[in-house]
């Protein structure tokens, strides 16, 4: 005897509707609702350590992580609203390094850019 169990499920187009018309629902409500903006006068990049940690999974998608890590340590200065950061060669090694500007109040990369 074969038994067979199945619920019903929808088809992942239809949950990729659903989640686009909620994600576009939500954009709309916080675009329109202040109140909604949690962060509000927080700064997202407080300090040096976040704003590293944010920066690196960018830095290691763009250059590769072993470039990046190769990189330490990094100069990093906070310059009014901004995070700076730059990494860092020995003297007697070839080539450019990275620099990020990050925003420190809601994180938006303000530049991003390495050195050959």
């Amino acid at each position: 005897m074969l038994v067979a169990c199945s619920a019903p499920s929808s088809s992942l187009e239809d949950d990729q509707d659903v989640l686009s018309n909620t994600a576009t629902a939500s954009i709309k409500d916080v675009q329109t609702d202040t109140s909604l903006d949690l962060l509000q006068n927080e700064e997202l990049l407080p300090n040096e350590e976040v704003a590293i940690a944010v920066a690196e999974p960018i830095l290691f998608h763009i250059y590769g992580k072993e470039q990046i890590l190769a990189q330490r340590p990094y100069k990093t200065i906070r310059s009014g609203e901004h995070w700076v950061i730059e990494g860092h060669l020995d003297d007697d090694m070839l080539g450019g390094v990275f620099e990020i500007i990050l925003s420190s109040k809601d994180g938006r990369v303000m530049k991003l850019s390495h050195g050959k």
